[in-house]
C-alpha cells in the first residue's frame, strides 16, 4: 500500500512553500507570445497555459494528457509504460540513492495515479551504482540511452531490492555475439536465460521476466557465462501485467543529436517493440552547452518527435521538461530553447510542455543555489533537487505527489 512510503518531498517542500519561493522569482523574458510573458492573462485552454498565476509555470498543451488518459482507459488494468529520454537529470547523475532521481520519482507518482492500491515496483539500469559489479564489467554504447552494461565472461552484479518485490524483468541485446546468462534469485539454483542467435548483430530485443517471488526483499545475482550486453531491469511489486513502469533512457551529456545518429538506431528498437504510453523528453543543456543554436535545437527536437511518432503503433503522451536553472543557464541564455520546447509543443496534438526552470532561485547571471537543490559543480540536481523537480512536474500535469519510499 502507499500507506507504507512516507511523503518525504512534500513535507520538505510544502505547495505553499513551493509558491512563495516562485512568487519571488524572475520570470523569464523574452519567451514570446506562447510562452512566459504571457502566463498571467492566458486561458487554460488547450493550446494556452494553465494556471492564471503570475508565479505559475506555463503548461503548454496539457490537453495532450488526453492520450495518457486514453491509454489508461483502454489498458484497464494492463500494463503502462514510460520512457524517460534525456541526458544528465534523465540519468540522475550524482543523485544518491540511484532511486532518488527524477525518473524514479515520477515513476512512483504515476503508479501512484494508475494503480493506487500497489505501490508497483522501480526500475534500475544494469549500469546503475545499486547494482554492484563482480568482476570486470564494462559500458555497452546500445539499447535504451546507449548505456548498457557489459558483462564478460564469469563476471556479474547483484542488487538487493530497496522495497518489497515480486519478481524481475531484465531486458538485453540478442544476437550472435551475445552470450547466455545465468540468474540467482537469493539461494536458489540459477536459472539460464539465452539470448536469440538468429536475430540480427547486437539487437535491442532481448528480454527476460523471472517467476512470480513470494512478495518481500531478494537478492538478484546476473553472472556472463561468456560477453553479453544487459540493460534496464524492472522490479516488479505486484505490477507484472498491471500498473506502470518507467524505463530509463538518461545518457549524461548527450544532446538531442547524439539521440538522432546512427549509432542510436538500438535505442529506436528498443522504443519500437516497448511502445511506451508516455515518453519524457529532458534534453537541451548540452545541446547549448556546445553552441547548437536555438533553431537548430528545435530542429532536432521536432524530429525526436516524428521519429517517436513513426514508431508508435498508437500515439503517445509526450511531455517536454525546460530543465532548472544554473549558473550556466540563466534567463537569457536559455530563453530560447524554452521558446523551441514550447513551439514544438503547439504543433503536435500529443506533446505537453512544462517546466521546472522558473521554479529554482533565480539572481543576475544565474542560480542562487540556498537550498542545496545543486551539487557542488552548480548543475546536477542533489536528491532533494531532483525530489522538488519531481513535484513540481507532478503538480503542473496534475499527477499525485510523489510519495517517499525505500532507496538504496
Amino acid at each position: 500500500m502507499l500507506s507504507e512510503y512516507r511523503d518525504l518531498a512534500v513535507a520538505q517542500h510544502s505547495r505553499r512553500t513551493l509558491l512563495k519561493s516562485i512568487a519571488g522569482a524572475t520570470l523569464l523574458a523574452g519567451a514570446g507570445s506562447a510562452g512566459l510573458a504571457a502566463c498571467s492573462t492566458a486561458p487554460a485552454t488547450e493550446a494556452g497555459l494553465v494556471g492564471s498565476e503570475q508565479w505559475k509555470t506555463p503548461v503548454l498543451n496539457l490537453g495532450a494528457k488526453r492520450y495518457w488518459q486514453a491509454a489508461v482507459d483502454k489498458a484497464s488494468g494492463a500494463k503502462l509504460k514510460g520512457l524517460f529520454i534525456g541526458s544528465s537529470t534523465a540519468e540522475g547523475a550524482v543523485a544518491k540513492p540511484w532511486t532518488a532521481r527524477l525518473s524514479s520519482q515520477l515513476e512512483k507518482s504515476i503508479q501512484a495515479s494508475v494503480n493506487p492500491d500497489n505501490p508497483g515496483g522501480y526500475s534500475l539500469r544494469a549500469r546503475d551504482g545499486a547494482w554492484t559489479p563482480i568482476g570486470d564489467t564494462l559500458e555497452s554504447p546500445y539499447d535504451l540511452g546507449l548505456r548498457n552494461r557489459f558483462l564478460t565472461a564469469g563476471s556479474s552484479i547483484v542488487h538487493t531490492s530497496v522495497q518489497p518485490v515480486t519478481g524481475l524483468q531484465i531486458l538485453f541485446l540478442d544476437g550472435p555475439e551475445q552470450s547466455p546468462f545465468e540468474v540467482t534469485i537469493d539461494d536458489r539454483d540459477p536459472i539460464r536465460v539465452s539470448p536469440r542467435s538468429d536475430t540480427p548483430r547486437k539487437s535491442a530485443t532481448g528480454v527476460w521476466e523471472s517467476p512470480e517471488l513470494d512478495r518481500g526483499t531478494h537478492t538478484f545475482a546476473i553472472r556472463a557465462l561468456g560477453p553479453v550486453s544487459i540493460g534496464n531491469t524492472i522490479f516488479r511489486d505486484g505490477d507484472r501485467d498491471a500498473g506502470f513502469s518507467m524505463y530509463q533512457a538518461g545518457h549524461a551529456g548527450w544532446s538531442t543529436m547524439q539521440f538522432l545518429e546512427e549509432s542510436a538506431a538500438s535505442m529506436w528498437e528498443r522504443y519500437a517493440y516497448l511502445q511506451p504510453d508516455l515518453v519524457l523528453l529532458g534534453l537541451g543543456p548540452n545541446d547549448r552547452g556546445i553552441g547548437v543554436e536555438p533553431a537548430r535545437f528545435e530542429s532536432h527536437l521536432r524530429r525526436m518527435v516524428t521519429k517517436i511518432d513513426q514508431l508508435s503503433e498508437v500515439k503517445p503522451w509526450v511531455v517536454i521538461v525546460a530543465l532548472h536553472n544554473t549558473t550556466l543557464r540563466g534567463p537569457a541564455a536559455w530563453s530560447g530553447y524554452m521558446e523551441a520546447m514550447q513551439n514544438v509543443a503547439l504543433t503536435w496534438a500529443n506533446v505537453t510542455y512544462t517546466s521546472i526552470f522558473e521554479f529554482f532561485p533565480q539572481v543576475p547571471g544565474g542560480f542562487n543555489d540556498t537550498d542545496d537543490y545543486l551539487s557542488d559543480d552548480n548543475i546536477h540536481l542533489t536528491s532533494e533537487g531532483h525530489s522538488r523537480a519531481t513535484q513540481i512536474i507532478v503538480e503542473q500535469l496534475g499527477l499525485p505527489r510523489v510519495p517517499a519510499w525505500p532507496a538504496s
